[in-house]
């Protein structure tokens, strides 16, 4: 995958002012958009027939050890369900922990479990927690479905076009339940990234460069350091064709300008999930 130490998208930065909308022009610039780019990445009705989208995802992430590597599920169903696990083996292969979570409806938790260990520790969630976890949850999982098959329950606003080394997009802003800014290529029509702001922890200076090896500063424990809100940027390519939808094959997530995770995915439209999928193991 091409690594990218930095990708600015500055807003109107080259040629002439591009003037804001009136709101009504911006609402109706915005749902011009999203058709065409609906159109580009295979048709509202295709789009529309899709009930649950799986991903499988090899990633490398920049980490206090220099990089890390393992695999993530996602996978987003109707009605309202939505899992993510992350697996990585440990002990230099004998050992895997898969961990993650769950939402099903009203219902959610973590799912933990793991070959070849012999422990694995889960504490109960509070009834606080599992409703801030729902809430957090119903965000990530409308974010995927924004930018995997661009669908949203928010309003959206036209907000401008911004310069990317490719050339130029529109951007669309949504809030609630999705806050985030979505950038649609100009001549493509398909989604380049998708901007919002996030927890984060920042324990060191880390990122991938352009050799892709990690580069860090700092050293600090990750568990010293809480999160903080930093500017998150979902960047996507290798688009391919699955059953009629083009979807990104390639992933790399920014945060404050600095690339620190890479993806390489494949999907599979309209699985059929199981019930079990989407149980807590703890929770």
């Amino acid at each position: 995958m091409r690594t990218e130490t930095v990708i600015a998208f500055l807003l109107a930065a080259s040629g002439p002012a591009v003037p804001v909308p009136a709101d009504s022009d911006a609402t109706a610039l915005a749902s011009r958009v999203l058709a065409e780019a609906r159109e580009a990445i295979g048709g509202t009705a295709r789009l529309q027939a899709v009930r649950s989208l799986s991903v499988a995802a090899s990633f490398r992430r920049a980490d206090a050890d220099g990089m890390s590597f393992g695999e993530i599920e996602i996978v987003v169903a109707e009605p309202e369900r939505f899992r993510r696990i992350q697996t990585q083996e440990m002990g230099g292969g004998t050992a895997s922990l898969s961990r993650g979570v769950v939402l099903n409806g009203e219902e959610a938790g973590y799912r933990i479990f793991g070959t070849g260990l012999k422990t694995i520790h889960q504490t109960p969630l509070s009834p606080e927690r599992k409703t801030v976890l729902a809430a957090q949850l119903r965000e990530e999982r409308a974010r995927y479905l924004l930018s995997f098959l661009l669908r949203a329950d928010s309003a959206a606003a036209y907000v401008g076009e911004a310069q990317a080394p490719d050339g130029r997009a529109d951007v669309i802003g949504f809030e609630s339940p999705v806050s985030a800014r979505l950038f649609i290529d100009k001549k493509s029509r398909r989604p380049l990234m998708l901007s919002y702001k996030g927890q984060w922890k920042r324990a060191w200076s880390q990122k991938i460069v352009e050799d892709g090896k990690v580069r860090l500063q700092g050293g600090k424990s990750s568990s010293a350091v809480p999160s903080v809100e930093s500017e998150v940027e979902i960047r996507f390519g290798g688009y391919k064709a699955v059953d009629g939808v083009w979807l990104p094959h390639q992933i790399s997530i920014a945060v404050a300008g600095e690339t620190v995770e890479e993806w390489e995915l494949t999907f599979k439209v309209n699985p059929t999930p199981r019930a079990d999928d989407f149980k807590p193991t703890a929770g």
